[in-house]
């Protein structure tokens, strides 16, 4: 079957063609799956200004027509070996007859750039992934799981937010940055946990670089009367939320709190602009994933690996 098939890399002289077309598949993907499509836009246009440099593929990128018999079935876009020994599929679109095949060629293709496993998004309704990762078997990464706020989440009684101290701040990173260390390196997302601490600190660096007081984010312990029961970790950009932390403590958990910090954290967002609440689950995590359905997100994205 893969003798049939052959990836040709795309020359500069192609670019200009491709770009239009794989910004309509890379938009039209996740319209599809219920992204809004200005966020689906934008996210197109931060995959194009990491690929390309001064109109060119960026070193890595590899763009590459799938042809069979000389006729063009398709295409994909395969980001190079990352320091985890991944090769990302950014897009793949060929036609539904030669998907399989097609899987084949490309993952030999990730064999020579020196990849032991494939990442991929996947997105609801998307035949031609479907069909690409099909018979393959999947290891989920992640999930990116959106709230519309449009509907009124009702007012939390149970829990309070009350602004995160400085003292509170400085436990709360510290414990931040293994537990997100480790969330990446048991999905899978990393495969060295010095490299996922190491990553960990610098996002937490980034995103909170003036602590309780950077810009666009709010932190937050709950409460419930005098005893904390959790804390929340919430960025606001625009009308977009992002819940980059929520956390029930230990002796608290199984209780209702989860539900509750969630619903007053959708509240805050709305007071703050936002219309869409959105976050990721690491991996297999059924337990969370159902809380987040239950309350009302939808599944935007799922991130899987297929080992090579």
């Amino acid at each position: 079957m893969t003798s049939d098939l052959e990836l040709q890399p795309l020359s500069s002289g192609d670019l200009p063609e491709w770009k239009p077309r794989v910004r309509q598949r890379l938009v039209g993907q996740r319209v599809s799956a219920g992204w809004r499509p200005a966020d689906a836009e934008a996210l197109a246009s931060r995959v194009f200004d990491r690929a390309l440099r001064d109109g060119e593929l960026d070193r890595g990128q590899h763009v590459c027509r799938v042809v069979a018999q000389d006729a063009e079935v398709g295409f994909v876009w395969l980001m190079g070996v990352d320091g985890q020994d991944s090769a990302h599929v950014v897009c793949v679109d060929v036609e539904l007859e030669v998907a399989g095949s097609a899987f084949e060629v490309v993952a030999e293709s990730a064999r020579e750039l020196g990849a032991s496993r494939i990442v991929i998004s996947r997105f609801d309704r998307d035949e031609a992934t479907d069909a690409f990762l099909a018979g393959e078997d999947l290891e989920l990464m992640a999930t990116r799981m959106e709230l519309d706020l449009s509907q009124e989440p009702g007012r939390e009684e149970r829990v309070r937010l009350v602004p995160m101290t400085r003292k509170r701040f400085d436990a709360f990173v510290r414990h931040g940055i293994e537990h997100y260390a480790r969330s990446m390196y048991d999905s899978g997302s990393h495969t060295d946990l010095s490299a996922a601490r190491e990553d960990s600190r610098r996002q937490h660096e980034q995103l909170l670089p003036r602590g309780v007081e950077s810009p666009g984010h709010w932190l937050w312990s709950a409460y419930d009367g005098d005893d904390e029961v959790g804390v929340l970790w919430v960025n606001v950009d625009g009308d977009r939320a992002f819940i980059y932390d929520i956390e029930v403590d230990e002796a608290c958990r199984r209780r209702g709190y989860g539900g509750a910090i969630l619903r007053a954290g959708a509240r805050a967002s709305i007071e703050r602009g936002a219309k869409v609440l959105g976050l990721n689950v690491f991996g297999p995590n059924a337990g969370a994933r159902a809380l987040y359905e239950k309350f009302g997100f939808r599944a935007m994205e799922r991130v899987v690996i297929v080992n090579l």
